[in-house]
């Protein structure tokens, strides 16, 4: 798309959102708050949709990142190939792991895909040393149930996994389906209660596993 309909709409109706950047393009804008991190002991994440669907150009961001001493983290739901994952294992200070669902057959029911490469990835970012925080996003009747959560707890414990990241659903995103025009397709998810979160952030403790809970 050129961008020119952005010039003649007389009621400024449409815009472009995003632009193309190079890799150091990309980095020079995160190395301009280079004296923010270094303060507050921060850096970039990588997230999206999904970074790892740009695997050459997450690499090269990666390794320049890395050759200008910034932390960075990979936010990413697992599904790519293993060799990519093989391939930036040790560039990401830390990865930032989904996982959604441990049985395979609830996976597929409810995103479509299975989590069999999803779980092989994971497990081999951890034989090659990487840093991981699994990140669970938790919808209320869908997978806050004890199985999955105990399921999710056994895995991190056998790959030594010690980092677990709790993510309440939020609707944040819903307003976004208004703006174009769109129906909202999850009307009907919702967070856990406080309550249930409490005890969902006692089980993991109660594997040995240091929880951090998004919602507070």
């Amino acid at each position: 798309m050129c961008g020119k309909c952005t010039f003649s709409c007389s009621v400024e109706a449409l815009e472009i959102v995003g632009r193309d950047v190079t890799e150091k393009e990309l980095v020079q804008e995160v190395a301009d708050d280079l004296v923010f991190y270094e303060e507050s002991g921060g850096g970039v994440t990588f997230s999206g949709g999904e970074p790892l669907a740009q695997p050459d150009f997450l690499f090269a961001c990666l390794n320049e990142c890395r050759r200008r001493a910034i932390h960075t983290a990979v936010d990413t739901c697992g599904y790519a190939p293993t060799e990519t994952f093989e391939r930036m294992a040790k560039l990401a200070n830390l990865w930032l792991y989904d996982i959604k669902l441990i049985d395979d057959y609830r996976h597929i029911q409810f995103t479509g895909v299975s989590n069999v490469l999803i779980l092989e990835n994971v497990a081999r970012l951890a034989e090659l040393g990487a840093q991981i925080c699994l990140v669970i996003p938790l919808v209320a009747d869908l997978n806050d149930d004890e199985d999955n959560i105990i399921g999710i707890a056994e895995f991190a414990q056998d790959l030594g996994i010690g980092d677990i990241s709790i993510l309440p659903y939020h609707d944040i995103g819903v307003g976004k389906y208004d703006i174009i025009g769109g129906s909202r397709p999850f009307n009907e998810l919702r967070a856990p209660s406080e309550a249930r979160i409490l005890q969902i952030e006692k089980m993991f403790l109660s594997y040995g596993l240091h929880v951090k809970n998004a919602s507070r």
